[in-house]
């Protein structure tokens, strides 16, 4: 394909013929500047000379192959013997092997008409900058010497040779040639700071190109170590031994960045590879023992420049000083006491120790460390401390001449008993079993003072008498007497009682109701205790006991007994009693949420309370009371206490007796969660039926049993008249006596 269009050609003419020769076979092309196959970059100019004898112009042809393809052709039209000067541009022709051949035909009129003369040359475009490796030293590169060593490569797809430069610094620094492929050095000397580097390489057809710019620094100059702390020819102190030192320590550098520091004690290595920043302060934490230690540091820049600086130091532990007796504070009847202290020195040896009262010196020594020195107050000069508050020194050193070390305690020399200013008895006056109330106040004039009240107690009657014994901190003391009478107890002048110093607490799901004394009748437990269902459990019992307990509890999960408690359930609950006589009965009220019963598809109907009994759990029938509050009251009679679940009635009901006879308790409640005694009602007993839900009646016999429920109360009034037993109490009502149990048992 052609490509004139791409080409730059001129033909000059410069010069006029030099013969006039007819002779066609003289004619001929002379090319005087035959490049022979030679190398030629971008702009390529070459001369040729038209040698024919005849006067008349002749026609030159210019043709440019590669691989016998013409890539270019002109032609030229000029005198006989006319020089030519030819040029052209190479930029769109590929690198490589190419033919230049002329053609010249003579046209004149002398001589034989249209002889021709050729000639050709190989030669090689070549427009590829040659390639420049730098291989050494790498960028950034800190060396301990001003010689600036570099190492690079040439690479080229046809040049052979080159002409390279080492440039430093954007100057020229020296100059080399170079064969493609091979590593070549080149060096210049530089002084002692940052500098930049690059190599520029020409090649055959003049293309130059550049490497990549480096930065090389050349350091000579070692880092300076220096030491913040330990001084050296110190001391250390530290609390004991081994203890951790820091050690404090800076690289100076005049160009690297950072250096690479190494601590050695004693000349071994403690901490190497400890980067330092150029002017900052490291820190190494080192562990010491006592004694004398030499630390090193040898810090390396980035040019392996290497200084060094050591410090020489001591290492003791703290001297101390300690007073053993008698402790700070303490208080005595008697000022001729000792003091006991002891000071110990870090270096061990001896040490000089001071003892002051009030800051006045009164004795000296000088002793073993460690040792312990006794003071006898009683060799005192002025022999006798009187009363009141003292400060008590003592202060000791060493050799070592470090900072005295001193510990002081204040002691009170007190002779004098204290003074009770009040006693009272609250009230003077109780019934047995009640609680009485002492309050004692006393002073003393130099050291504190406590006080202890003894001899109140209710549980027997009579004339009584209580001490406050006040008691001061050195031992002395003083005493005062209250007098206070117990009589009988109303309810024991009655000749029996539900309970005597009954106290309820209760809280979370747990309430607990305690009393001293309880004897035959009956007790309502109001429970109170939030979140748990039960409202109140009346217990009719038969009996005495004394330091009597009854727990209400809900439980978290379902008791471990031998059968899994009915469901749906609404609660679990267990009972627990300790020294209650035996139980005929217990009417227990409770309440369900309607919010639970509509959750769970349920009418309030259809609720039973189930009591763990041996080896089941028995249904017993409840009636329901009312709905207030968005819960459902119900209302049962159990034969005893034990585990119960509020649960769906299943049917198999079965009720508690009626009869308020006493009775042997039928269950005695389990006190651990995975057993219980046996526990059934009475067979001679005979269950009433379960309680109508459906509230129809006939008339005629509402009006006999509300005729019949008349009857009976009024009998069981008169009963009570004649008979003398005790109204009911609730436990509520009673004397408190122990603590507030909070949370369900699980």
């Amino acid at each position: 394909m052609l490509v004139a269009a791409s080409l730059l050609l001129t033909a000059i003419l410069v010069a006029a013929y030099t013969a006039q020769i007819t002779q066609p076979s003289s004619d001929g092309v002379n090319i005087s500047q035959n490049f022979g196959g030679g190398l030629i970059g971008t702009n390529f100019t070459f001369f040729f000379r038209d040698a024919d004898l005849g006067g008349v112009a002749d026609a030159v042809t210019v043709n440019i192959t590669q691989n016998g393809a013409t890539v270019f052709t002109t032609t030229l039209v000029g005198a006989n013997q006319d020089n030519f000067n030819f040029s052209f541009n190479t930029s769109s022709l590929a690198d490589g092997r190419y033919n230049l051949s002329i053609n010249m035909t003579d046209t004149e009129a002398v001589g034989t008409p249209g002889n021709q003369s050729n000639a050709s040359f190989n030669f090689t475009i070549d427009n590829t900058k040659p390639g420049v490796t730098l291989n050494a030293p790498a960028n950034n590169t800190y060396q301990a010497n001003t010689s600036l060593n570099v190492y690079y490569t040439v690479n080229d797809g046809l040049s052979t040779a080159f002409n390279c430069s080492l440039q430093v610094d954007g100057a020229l620094a020296n100059a080399a040639t170079a064969s493609v492929g091979v590593a070549t050095n080149i060096s210049a000397t530089v002084t002692q700071s940052n500098h930049t580097y690059r190599i520029a390489c020409t090649d055959a057809a003049n293309n130059t190109n550049s490497s990549q710019l480096r930065t090389v620094t050349a350091d000579t100059t070692a880092p300076r170590v220096i030491f913040a702390g330990p001084t050296s020819g110190g001391t250390v102190t530290i609390p004991s031994a081994p203890s951790s030192i820091a050690i404090n320590y800076t690289s100076l550098d005049n160009l690297g960045p950072s250096a690479n520091c190494s601590v050695y004690v004693n000349g071994t290595l403690n901490a190497s590879d400890r980067m330092v920043a150029n002017g900052s302060t490291s820190n190494a934490s080192i562990s010491f023992g006592t004694g004398q230690f030499n630390v090193t540091i040898i810090c390396s820049d980035n040019a392996t420049n290497t200084g060094s600086n050591q410090t020489l130091f001591t290492v003791a532990t703290a001297s101390t000083i300690n007073i053993t007796s008698p402790t700070n504070g303490s208080a005595s009847q008697t000022s001729n006491g000792t003091v006991t202290f002891v000071v110990t020195s870090g270096f061990g040896g001896t040490v000089s120790w001071r003892f002051l009262i009030n800051r006045t010196l009164n004795f000296t020594g000088v002793g073993a460390s460690g040792a312990s020195v006794t003071i006898n107050l009683s060799n005192l000069s002025a022999h006798n401390l009187d009363n009141g508050t003292y400060t008590f020194t003592a202060e000791g050193n060493d050799s070592s001449a470090q900072v005295p070390v001193n510990a002081s305690i204040t002691f009170i020399v007190d002779t004098v008993a204290p003074t009770i200013t009040s006693f009272t008895l609250t009230p003077s006056s109780v019934e047995k079993g009640e609680t009485v109330t002492g309050s004692c106040s006393a002073t003393d004039t130099h050291s504190s003072v406590s006080t202890a009240i003894t001899g109140i107690s209710t549980s027997t009657t009579g004339s009584k008498t209580a001490t406050c014994t006040a008691t001061d901190a050195a031992g002395n003391t003083a005493t005062s007497s209250a007098s206070y009478t117990v009589t009988t107890a109303r309810d024991d002048a009655n000749g029996g009682s539900s309970g005597s110093g009954g106290t309820y607490t209760g809280g979370g799901g747990t309430a607990t109701f305690d009393y001293d004394h309880v004897s035959t009748g009956s007790f309502v437990l109001d429970v109170e205790a939030v979140n748990n269902p039960i409202d109140t459990i009346d217990v009719d019992f038969t009996g005495a006991g004394s330091n009597v307990r009854i727990v209400v509890l809900r439980l978290t999960v379902a008791p471990s007994v031998a059968t899994t408690p009915p469901s749906p359930a609404f609660a679990y609950l267990k009972i627990d009693h300790t020294n209650l006589p035996d139980v005929d009965h217990a009417d227990v009220t409770f309440s369900v949420p309607e919010s639970w019963l509509d959750d769970n598809d349920l009418a309030s109907d259809q609720i039973s309370l189930f009591r763990w009994e041996t080896d089941h759990w028995a249904e017993y029938a409840v009636a329901i009371l009312s709905t207030t509050g968005g819960n459902v009251n119900y209302r049962t009679r159990l034969p005893g206490l034990s585990y119960l679940t509020i649960a769906k009635k299943s049917g198999a009901v079965v009720t508690a007796p009626k009869t308020t006879a006493a009775s042997t308790n039928a269950s005695a409640v389990p006190t651990t969660s995975t057993t219980s005694p046996a526990e059934a009602p009475p067979a001679s007993e005979t269950p009433p039926a379960a309680p109508s839900a459906s509230g129809e009646e006939d008339r005629t016999v509402v009006f006999v049993v509300s005729a019949a429920a008349a009857i009976l109360v009024a009998g069981t009034i008169l009963y009570l008249f004649f008979s003398g037993r005790p109204p009911r109490h609730h436990a509520k009502g009673g004397h408190k006596r122990g603590e507030l149990q909070l949370g369900d048992e699980e």
